[in-house]
């Protein structure tokens, strides 16, 4: 299995990279808003919608984007409703999600699971769509924390996890797990700020705010995680699909995206002209 998810990495890295970093904003937009319809169809299968319900369902997103971005660039939503995506995706995310998931609540019924996707899902292809136009490396960089803080967990789960995080809805988190990605998010935010301060982007005053910031992504990047393995308990799921060979669907791969990424966004555009780094 291991090997198997190895593979898939080296394949699949290279090609996110070149696509980062050298495709057009407008080929960026709409190859996330791709994925974005495939993770749709995915997210209908989590609640065993029949395939017709969950095709439409997948282009049904497609439109909403589409729609949004009527008054601006084609495929890019403009930076009102940008904003507007993320304030409502990180409300739920940092307010309404830890709800769900401490008191075990069931996401039933048809309407309200398939707009729950639609929420966790557009406001993550918006966000993406605003880094990309900052610059690939805000991309890059935004989703190092969540790389960094998912292989800490791992890491530090096996060699001292005891306590478990939250058995019912994932047996394999635990709290020292949880600890060690905080860390890791502390140990890259220091390094982040030590090379803006070399480049005369970023003043060390500003340490305890970016650390706590960090701090903030590597938690809600567990609680993404932990969403959707809720989702799948819920439902007899052990992956949400197979695209990718040892790794499951794309919803298993941007579980913790849909959570963080838009909060990042949001944070960058209020902040960005304090920070002088753009």
């Amino acid at each position: 299995m291991l090997r198997t998810r190895l593979l898939t990495v080296a394949a699949v890295f290279p090609a996110f990279l070149l696509a980062l970093f050298y495709f057009s904003l407008s080929y960026w937009s709409a190859l996330i808003l791709l994925l974005m319809a495939v993770a749709a169809y995915e997210w209908a299968g989590l609640f065993n919608c029949r395939q017709p319900v969950a095709i439409s369902y997948a282009l049904a997103a497609v439109v909403v984007a589409w729609l949004l971005c009527r008054d601006g660039t084609a495929l890019r939503p403009s930076d009102a409703v940008t904003r507007a995506l993320c304030i409502i995706a990180a409300v739920f995310w940092i307010t309404v999600a830890p709800v769900l998931l401490s008191k075990r609540i069931r996401i039933t019924g048809f309407v309200a699971p398939l707009m729950l996707g639609w929420l966790a899902l557009i406001p993550l292809w918006a966000a993406l769509v605003k880094l990309k136009e900052f610059g690939p490396l805000f991309v890059f960089f935004a989703m190092g924390i969540i790389w960094l803080a998912d292989t800490a967990a791992y890491f530090s789960g096996r060699a001292f996890g005891k306590r478990k995080l939250a058995s019912e809805i994932s047996p394999g988190k635990t709290v020292e797990g949880a600890l060690g990605a905080l860390a890791v998010s502390a140990l890259y935010a220091i390094i982040f700020m030590s090379v803006g301060q070399h480049n005369g982007t970023m003043s060390l005053s500003g340490l305890p705010l970016l650390i706590g910031g960090f701090a903030l992504i590597a938690i809600l990047s567990i609680v993404g995680d932990l969403f959707e393995s809720w989702l799948k308990r819920q439902h007899g799921k052990k992956d949400s699909g197979n695209l990718f060979p040892g790794h499951g669907g794309i919803l298993d791969r941007i579980d913790s995206l849909t959570s963080t990424m838009p909060v990042v966004a949001l944070a960058i555009m209020c902040c960005r002209s304090n920070w002088g780094i753009l």
